[in-house]
């Protein structure tokens, strides 16, 4: 089958590091020419073609395969769905190819763990955009794997995937490594893990300077109980000691609090010198860092070194698969076999409308009962929780509008490459984007 060039890409796509993909169809000539093409609009990526399953499994271990193009038919009875597990146990994103556009097809090989799925009638120009944001992304996720081994001890405390997190996060560990004073606001909607960043970062101080003294100022506690908080934190700085100052719903406490706080802000900005360590962190109720701006003074907001809004369990879909299998596993002894979903409950996780984000997840993973030497949950039993709180499913209408967000936010906003991305031309992207209400 002949395929399409692309005639919008004039020069290859230079990829920032070596990437090899591999190509597995039985139709040696259109192996062929989808190789010649990849080759013609990406540079620095290797191509191997296997024309059937005994030649794809022996190429597997030639070496690591960043990307599969599955055909999904191969030679005999062999299918897409018998080779997935093979293919995603190497690590690689599987993008499985057929001669017929979408239906079960597609649905099947994504909840067994293929990662995308293109119909060959549709012609080059609709691969190329998801391979080009599978190779951009893989160059993120090195970046972001080198920056969580610098802080490998915060990252084992504070578990997160998602890139845009990761590299939000890294300089304010930086900044704790290098700096004996800092101060941070922490926004995010309820449930999305802001007093468990602080507690992270508070055991991260502890695993690098020994004991870390604590405090927490709420709307609870007296204005002398506060004094002498603040009279205890400022004697252990000049004592050499480390010291995190935690305040609890910074934009709900009372008006006599502010001052309190800029006073130790005063302490971090005055007494850097002091031979201890000295941390200011404040969690925010509201979900993002400008209505924070708005609920706090400018004298009291503007004081604080840097902010952080922690983006909601639906924007961090790679945290959603990593948190359920903690939460699963999190109290089971060191000598039991790691329990994991099966890849339908899986895929039902990643569809579940979790407005609650990971405190809701975690209340979900709860709920299961595992049975003794119990080793995979499947999506029956995953469904017995879920159907209790029905709600929890996104709607066609919401799942739709989400897929569109994401293509949007992978693409930049760049309409045209969205629309390639969602397999709908540029007219019915709009009507759509219209439709829900989403704006670029």
């Amino acid at each position: 089958m002949a395929i399409q060039k692309n005639k919008n890409d004039k020069k290859p796509i230079h990829t920032p590091l070596k990437a090899r993909i591999l190509v597995v169809d039985d139709d040696a000539n259109f192996a062929e020419t989808l190789s010649d093409d990849i080759k013609a609009n990406f540079k620095d990526v290797e191509v191997l073609l296997a024309t059937n399953s005994t030649m794809a499994q022996k190429l597997l271990k030639t070496g690591q395969f960043d990307m599969v193009l599955l055909d999904y038919y191969l030679e005999g009875n062999t299918t897409a769905e018998k080779l997935i597990p093979i293919f995603k146990q190497s690590g690689a994103h599987i993008i499985v190819i057929s001669a017929e556009a979408g239906g079960e097809e597609a649905a099947s090989t994504v909840r067994l763990g293929a990662d995308d799925y293109w119909s060959k009638d549709r012609g080059f120009n609709s691969l190329v955009p998801k391979i080009k944001l599978f190779l951009s992304s893989k160059q993120q996720g090195i970046i972001m794997e080198s920056q969580k081994r610098e802080y490998s001890a915060f990252f084992k405390l504070f578990l997160t995937e998602n890139p845009g997190l990761v590299s939000k996060i890294t300089p304010i560990l930086k900044s704790l490594k290098r700096n004996n004073t800092f101060s941070l606001i922490v926004s995010g909607e309820t449930g999305v893990g802001k007093s468990f960043f602080v507690h992270s970062v508070k055991d991260y101080l502890k695993s690098l300077y020994g004991n870390v003294r604590f405090i927490t100022l709420t709307n609870t506690i007296t204005p002398e109980e506060v004094k002498n908080f603040i009279l205890q934190g400022r004697k252990a700085f000049r004592d050499g000691l480390t010291v995190l100052f935690f305040v609890n719903k910074i934009t709900n406490i009372h008006r006599e609090m502010h001052n309190y706080i800029l006073e130790i802000l005063d302490i971090i900005r005055e007494e850097r010198n002091s031979s201890g360590r000295l941390y200011l962190f404040a969690e925010s109720d509201e979900e993002d860092i400008v209505r924070t701006r708005g609920k706090l003074p400018k004298s009291l907001f503007f004081r604080f070194e840097r902010t952080l809004t922690i983006p909601p369990l639906q924007e961090r879909w790679e945290d959603i698969l990593l948190l359920a299998e903690h939460f699963l596993n999190r109290n089971r002894d060191s000598f039991q076999p790691k329990v994991k979903f099966s890849p339908d409950a899986r895929y039902m996780l990643l569809n579940l409308q979790l407005e609650g984000n990971v405190l809701q997840l975690q209340n979900i993973v709860r709920s299961i009962e595992i049975d003794e030497n119990e080793e995979e949950i499947t999506s029956e039993k995953l469904k017995k929780i879920i159907s209790a709180d029905s709600h929890h499913l996104l709607s066609l209408d919401e799942l739709e509008k989400q897929q569109i967000i994401k293509a949007l936010m992978a693409t930049n906003c760049k309409k045209n490459l969205a629309a390639k991305l969602l397999h709908i031309s540029y007219p019915t992207l709009n009507k759509k984007m219209t439709q829900y209400n989403i704006k670029c």
